[in-house]
């Protein structure tokens, strides 16, 4: 049986990924979840510390997926460039692999975080920058030894561009629909192995002052 807790954090969960973090109030969540003002200061204090919860219990294993991956690229190549796909697939694929997880969120948690790379609310930012920190710091590390040609500078916008197209992918995977209606699927293999191959190329290229 869902505790008041969970049951909670379900609602905020699904209601912070349809309406994004700024338009979701607490009140409908309250509704929704069938608990009094008293339920959620109790377990969370407000409305920041609830959507850090939301995050926290799903953000850890992607997050140690992504880990495990740099870990394995750095042990396979300590004295060479990693191979550069490997190094993007390593970041991109545990997050967008969540829709195959209903247990760690699904579509519902993908969309949120879709959302969350682009929301501009104060609770967004903050925790974005807590429990992404660290994570996007070892894939900048790794980009860099894999991307020796190009400037700390260049390496830090493209970082930036490929975690845009991450999040675009993740909050509107459908959209490839509507530009082209033949493409008849849109499985996570191909979502991860077009991403890839698309940011690879823009790593690859000359810096914007060449």
């Amino acid at each position: 049986m869902t505790d008041t807790r969970d049951q909670i954090l379900d609602v905020a969960e699904r209601h912070f990924a349809e309406y994004g973090i700024g338009a979701t109030s607490l009140r409908g969540i309250m509704t929704e979840a069938g608990v009094n003002p008293a339920a959620i200061h109790y377990h969370f204090g407000g409305k920041a510390a609830l959507v850090r919860a939301v995050i926290d219990r799903r953000v850890g294993p992607v997050n140690g997926e992504r880990a495990e991956r740099f870990d394995a690229l750095e042990a396979e190549y300590p004295d060479s460039p990693p191979p550069l796909e490997r190094v993007i697939e390593a970041f991109t694929a545990p997050a967008l692999m969540l829709s195959r997880t209903p247990e760690r969120g699904g579509e519902q948690f993908m969309r949120l975080m879709g959302r969350f790379y682009h929301e501009s609310a104060d609770e967004a930012r903050d925790v974005l920058r807590e429990s992404f920190g660290a994570i996007v710091e070892r894939f900048a590390s790794l980009l860099r030894r894999a991307s020796p040609a190009l400037d700390t500078t260049t390496i830090a916008w493209r970082i930036h561009f490929t975690i845009g197209a991450m999040s675009h992918t993740m909050a509107c995977r459908e959209l490839v629909r509507w530009i082209d209606p033949d493409v008849d699927d849109v499985d996570v293999e191909t979502i991860v192995r077009q991403l890839v191959a698309f940011c690879a190329a823009g790593l690859r290229s000359e810096g914007a002052d060449a």
